[in-house]
Formats: structure tokens, sequence, C-alpha cells
């Protein structure tokens, strides 16, 4: 299996089309028979070929991490320093203070749900294929 039929195959959500507001398809039949739904099979072939994009869903990589503990560690030191702080100083966090930003940050986002998703690869279905599917999926009362 080439790399990219392996990301076609083992991604999170697919769609027909390269833009949808929300991706709700987990399977690319899913996705084909939902496109189709609404046309007759004899309508098909002026439909076909079809491009099927499979997405999965995004990462949030070290540096977006770091960039949400330092930006609480800045609203967290302006709150500390406006209320508590030495007015002729500026509120600086200690290396534990940080630490525990670092932590609590990284333990919320392990109970986070990540909604955004991205294009990692595409195929695309020809007449044939598509017959197949609705075939398969439908049975043969569909025309």
């Amino acid at each position: 299996m080439t790399e990219d039929a392996d990301k076609f195959e083992n991604a999170d959500y697919y769609a027909v089309g390269d833009w949808h507001e929300r991706l709700s398809h987990s399977g690319w039949e899913e996705a084909i028979l939902e496109h189709t739904e609404e046309w007759e099979v004899s309508e098909l072939p002026r439909h076909c070929p079809l491009t099927v994009f499979a997405y999965r869903r995004a990462t949030i990589s070290d540096n977006a991490e770091k960039g949400m503990v330092e930006s609480l560690l800045e609203r967290f030191c302006d709150d500390f320093q406006e209320g508590y702080g030495d007015p002729e100083d500026e509120t600086t966090p200690s290396n534990a203070v940080v630490e525990i930003f670092q932590v609590a940050v990284a333990a919320a986002l392990k109970h986070m749900s990540v909604w955004t998703c991205h294009p990692v690869a595409e195929r695309t279905f020809e007449l044939e294929e598509v017959l197949a599917i609705e075939k398969a999926w439908r049975g043969d009362d569909n025309g």
C-alpha cells in the first residue's frame, strides 16, 4: 500500500469535494452515498468521477502548547501584578510557577477534543466504482 493510500485508508473523516464546514463521515463509502443520495442511478454518469478527500484531526504542536503556557502565564502575572505585586517591579514567574503552568496545560489538553481537521489524501472514484458502492450499500432497487 502506498503512503497516500495508507493515509487515505487511515483517515479520521471523509468528504466528497475539498471544502466542508463540518466533517461527519468516518468512511469514504458513507461520504459518497450522502453526496449521491439525491440522484437517481441514471444521473450518476453526469456527476462522476467523484473525488473523496480524506481528513485527519490536527495535532497540537509543541510550539502551540508552549504558546498557550506563555499566554496564560502573561495573563496570570498581569493579574497578580495589578492586585498584589510590587508597584515598582514587574512580576516575573519563577521556574516552579512556569513548570506548574506547563503541567497544567499538558493535563488540560489531554481532556480537550481537537475539532480542526486537515486533508491528508484524496482518491478519485470513477463511475463504475460509485455504481458498485451504490449497489453494495443500497441494493439493486435504487435506480
